[in-house]
């Protein structure tokens, strides 16, 4: 019993949230901290800004399949006149665009443990709009849009033909549990 619970422990891995946002890391400092990531038990990164630094996308994704790790891919934007309605996907579809495209080739797939679709419940400029983060409209706008946005960013995986690629919406509930989303179902 001993035994098989630390080959259980050493089987355990975790993830972790790097911010690369507004600062292109060198790539010794990028895969340094990979590594250091690695050999701390990590094998999964989900990167805050990733869309930020096209330039070093092929660095890091030969340095996640050499240490056997995997991205989330966030995709996350919203503008100022962001409301949770279909009309809001296009500039995000085009924010990420290449990103989508580099992610979703053959060479890259392996290393996409999945993609994190932001639902920015949290961000009070998007929330008053709807009056308020709990209202019925906020409810019933999150819920049409939630459909749409999954539905945009799968179909624009399987158009590069990533079709097992993951989507999982990111939703915050508040700190203290006082955000109310509605089933996303």
């Amino acid at each position: 019993m001993n035994l098989r619970n630390q080959q259980h422990k050493k089987q355990m891995r975790y993830g972790a949230t790097l911010a690369l946002e507004g600062a292109s890391c060198p790539h010794e400092q990028l895969a340094r901290l990979l590594e250091q990531m690695h050999q701390a038990g990590f094998n999964t990164v989900n990167f805050y800004g990733l869309e930020q630094i096209p330039a070093q996308w092929g660095e890091v994704f030969r340095e996640l399949a050499r240490l056997n790790m995997q991205a989330v891919v966030r995709i996350e934007e919203y503008g100022p006149d962001f409301s949770f309605s279909r009309q809001d996907i296009p500039l995000i579809l085009e924010r990420y665009r290449a990103l989508l495209d580099f992610v979703c080739l053959p060479q890259h797939r392996g290393q996409v443990a999945y993609f994190a679709l932001n639902m920015p419940v949290d961000d009070g400029a998007v929330t008053a709009r709807l009056g308020g983060v709990n209202t019925p409209l906020s409810r019933e706008r999150q819920k049409e849009y939630a459909s749409a946005f999954v539905s945009a960013v799968r179909m624009e995986t399987h158009r590069r033909g990533f079709q097992s690629a993951r989507l999982y919406l990111s939703v915050f509930y508040g700190w203290d549990g006082t955000y109310h989303v509605p089933g996303y179902a």
